[in-house]
């Protein structure tokens, strides 16, 4: 027997122009590190900004840092799809 599952709604959704880290490792680091509602994020190159955004569902703030022009605008893009505030 086999199951054959739909993707969930983040994957059908969240573009990802970037390589993004697999859900079950950001589960992995938001239970190892014991990130909680009160805890503050920082992370270095936002690239599509979907670990922000699982980070941001789980902790008080996410701070993401990104370098680069092109994957700046990318995550804003993505932003119109979830709840993300970037700052210019």
């Amino acid at each position: 027997k086999f199951w054959i599952l739909d993707p969930l709604w983040i994957d059908k959704k969240f573009k990802k122009k970037t390589q993004t880290p697999m859900l079950k490792d950001i589960s992995y680091i938001i239970c190892r590190s014991g990130l909680d509602k009160n805890s503050i994020v920082v992370e270095g190159g936002t690239g599509s900004g979907f670990s922000a955004y699982v980070f941001s569902q789980f902790v008080k703030k996410v701070y993401t840092h990104e370098i680069r022009e092109d994957h700046y605008e990318f995550a804003k893009q993505n932003n119109g799809k979830f709840i993300l505030r970037f700052e210019d």
